[in-house]
C-alpha cells in the first residue's frame, strides 16, 4: 500500500504483525496455565511428590535440610516441563517477531540467572513457610502473610540496587537537554528523585519502555536506551508525566493495600483447605512436604480467578495516570505521538479483542488510550 507520494504505507503492515504477535503471546499464556496446572496434577496423582518427600527425608531428616531437597527436587521437575515453552515464548516467538536482541547463548545465560535467582529467593519462602507451619500450627497463615507483605514491599525498594544490575548496565542520563527538563518537572511537583538512568535494554530486546523504581530515598527513574533512540524529548516527557502521575496518586500505596487484602484471602484459603483436606487427600497433615503441590495448586487457582479483577484495578489506575499526564503536563498530541512509538515498537495490539483485554490487559489497549487523549485534545 502507498501514500500519496509513492512511499509504503508500513502502519498496515506493522498492524497485522502487532495481530499475529499478540495472538501467539495469549496462546502461549493460556497453553502454559494448562501447562502449569497439568504439572502439578502429574506430581500430585503419580506419587512423585510422595516419592521425592521421602527421598528428601530419608537422605537429610533435618527439617530445614529435607525442605531444602524437596524444594529442589520440585523445582528440578518443573524445570525439565517448563524450559522447552520457556524456550518457545521467550526466545523463539522474540526473534520471529523481529524483537530479540539475542543469541542463544546470551539468552541460556540470561535464563540461568533468573531461574537461580528465583530459586534461591523461593526456597527461602518455602523454609520460611514450613518453618511456621512447625513453630505454629494454628495462626502460620497470618505470620506468612505479614511477612510476605514485607518482603513484596522490601523489594520493591531496593530490587533496582540489587537485582537489576544483574542484568542491566545502567547510567546517569548524559542529555542534559531532557535531563534539565525532566527535572524542571519534577520540581515543578515537589517530586524528589534520585536520579534519573539511562538503561541498556536493548541489550536484550527491541521494545522501548520508561519506569519510576523504588520509593522514597531509593526512588529512581530509568529510560530505556531504545526508548532514548525512538522518542523525541517532548515525547519522553510525557512518558514520564504518566509515571509521576501514578506517584501523585499514590497508585504504589493504594497497589500496597490492594495486594495486601488480596493475599490475606489467599493465605487464609490455603490454611483452610490444608487443614480440611490435607489428611483427606493422604498427605499427613498441612506441614507435610508432600502437600507442597497442593499449595501451589491453591495459589494458582486463587491467583487465576483474581487476575481479571487485578487488571481491573491497574487499568483504573493507568487511565488516572493519563489523565494527569494530558491535564497538568502533556500536549494532547505528543502524548498520542509517544503512544503511538511505543505500540509500534512494542508490536502492541491497538484495538485487541475486548475479552481478551478485559482477562489479561492491565493497560487500557492503545487505542482507547489514544481516543481518550484525541477527545481531551478537543
Amino acid at each position: 500500500m502507498e501514500d500519496s507520494n509513492g512511499n509504503v504505507n508500513r502502519s498496515c503492515d506493522t498492524s497485522g504483525r502487532a495481530k499475529r504477535y499478540q495472538s501467539v503471546r495469549h496462546k502461549l499464556f493460556f497453553w502454559n496455565l494448562l501447562l502449569q496446572a497439568a504439572a502439578l496434577w502429574l506430581i500430585w496423582s503419580s506419587g512423585l511428590t510422595f516419592f521425592f518427600r521421602n527421598r528428601a527425608v530419608g537422605f537429610w531428616p533435618h527439617p530445614a535440610g529435607a525442605t531444602f531437597l524437596y524444594f529442589t527436587f520440585f523445582s528440578l521437575y518443573f524445570l525439565l516441563i517448563e524450559l522447552p515453552m520457556e524456550f518457545y515464548s521467550g526466545f523463539w516467538v522474540e526473534k520471529q517477531f523481529g524483537l530479540s536482541n539475542h543469541r542463544f547463548l546470551s539468552w541460556c545465560w540470561e535464563e540461568a540467572k533468573k531461574r537461580s535467582l528465583s530459586f534461591i529467593f523461593s526456597l527461602a519462602l518455602v523454609e520460611a513457610l514450613y518453618f511456621l507451619l512447625r513453630i505454629e500450627p494454628r495462626s502460620w497463615w497470618l505470620f506468612a502473610w505479614a511477612g510476605w507483605i514485607f518482603v513484596t514491599v522490601l523489594l520493591g525498594k531496593v530490587a533496582h540496587i540489587v537485582l537489576l544490575p544483574l542484568f542491566y548496565k545502567s547510567e546517569p542520563l548524559q542529555n542534559e537537554s531532557l535531563k534539565a527538563k525532566l527535572e524542571g518537572l519534577f520540581a515543578k511537583y515537589r517530586f524528589p528523585v534520585r536520579g534519573i538512568y539511562r538503561i541498556n535494554l536493548s541489550k536484550t530486546t527491541k521494545k522501548a519502555n520508561a519506569a519510576f523504581a523504588g520509593f522514597g530515598s531509593t526512588r529512581r527513574i530509568f529510560l530505556a536506551d531504545t526508548l532514548l533512540e525512538h522518542c523525541g524529548e517532548d515525547e519522553i516527557a510525557s512518558v514520564v508525566a504518566h509515571e509521576l502521575g501514578h506517584a501523585k496518586r499514590y497508585h504504589l500505596l493504594k497497589g500496597i493495600l490492594f495486594n495486601s487484602a488480596v493475599s490475606f484471602f489467599m493465605f487464609y484459603a490455603v490454611y483452610a483447605i490444608l487443614n480440611r483436606w490435607a489428611v483427606g487427600f493422604g498427605f499427613e497433615g498441612p506441614g507435610d512436604l508432600a502437600a507442597f503441590p497442593l499449595i501451589c495448586f491453591v495459589g494458582f487457582a486463587g491467583g487465576l480467578a483474581l487476575l481479571p479483577l487485578g487488571n481491573v484495578f491497574s487499568r483504573f489506575h493507568e487511565r488516572q495516570a493519563d489523565a494527569f499526564a494530558l491535564k497538568e503536563i502533556s500536549a494532547p498530541e505528543v502524548f498520542v505521538s509517544a503512544l503511538r512509538k511505543l505500540g509500534e515498537t512494542n508490536l502492541a495490539d491497538f484495538e485487541p479483542n475486548p475479552v481478551i483485554e478485559f482477562l489479561l490487559y492491565s493497560h487500557p489497549s492503545l487505542g482507547k488510550r489514544i481516543r481518550y487523549a484525541e477527545q481531551f485534545a478537543r
